[in-house]
This record gives structure tokens, sequence and C-alpha cells, in this order.
């Protein structure tokens, strides 16, 4: 019995050692997190999404605002090093600002910012931009001025 529980010990021992070696060197690494994290200039929506975020922002935002409200390197720059996540977030919590019938599919929203990049010159790519706000907080606004 004290056999095996020596054996026992120094197969936990020798696990915590490497668990903790590996854990160490994805500390060092930025691993998992900088291995997911994208930027708009990565094609983070896209063409077909933007076209429906088009549709939507001509019926719903178009009555108080001209999409050139949000393109233009000034407005963009103000977004600069925040992440999707902050814009999608401005965009779905302020907008409509009178909420007397905001729009209650979260997917909507994120049309929404997929057409104000499209706007703004950000490539599409081949995949709609979530509404998931872990996702877009991986997703990082530069190079914009």
């Amino acid at each position: 019995m004290e056999a095996r529980t020596r054996r026992l010990t120094l197969a936990m021992i020798v696990v915590t050692l490497l668990w903790t070696g590996l854990w160490s060197a994805q500390a060092r690494s930025g691993f998992p997190a900088i291995q997911n994290e994208q930027t708009v200039w990565d094609g983070v929506y896209s063409r077909a999404q933007a076209e429906r975020g088009r549709v939507l922002f001509d019926a719903e935002c178009s009555r108080c605002h001209g999409v050139m409200d949000f393109v233009g390197d000034d407005y963009m720059a103000t977004w600069e090093g925040q992440t999707l996540r902050d814009f999608y977030l401005y965009v779905s919590s302020g907008m409509p600002p009178d909420q007397h019938e905001p729009i209650e599919d979260f997917l909507a929203y994120a049309e929404l910012v997929a057409y104000l990049l499209q706007a703004n010159a950000l490539p599409p790519g081949q995949t709609d931009l979530t509404a998931n706000l872990d996702r877009l907080d991986r997703i990082r606004i530069e190079g914009m001025n």
C-alpha cells in the first residue's frame, strides 16, 4: 500500500509541475487570449449583414441620423483602441434615443454595426459579425487615424 501511495503522490507532483509549466508558458505568450484577437481590418462582418444593417438604418436610424454622422476618420478615431463590444454597447444601449420602440433583436444591432463598419470602408469577411459580447470584446478598433 505504501508503494502505491508513493507512486500516486509522485504522479500528482509530476502532473502539477507539468500543469504549472504549461500555464506559465501560456501566460508568457499571451495564449489563448491574443490568439483569438482580431481588429476591424480582419473582415469581421459579411456584405450581406452590412446590407441588412443598411436597410435597418434607413428604416429606424435615419429619422435622427445620417450615415455620415458615424463615418470618417475623426469619428472613428474617437473609438481608436476600444473594442467592437464598446461600439456595439454604445449603439444598442443608446439607440433609438427616445426608446419608444427599441429594437429588440440583438442581432439587429450587430447588423447596424456591420453597416457602419462598411460605411467606414472597413473590409468585409465571409461570416456575420456576432452579437456575443465576449467575442466582440476581442475585436479591436485600430488603425483608424
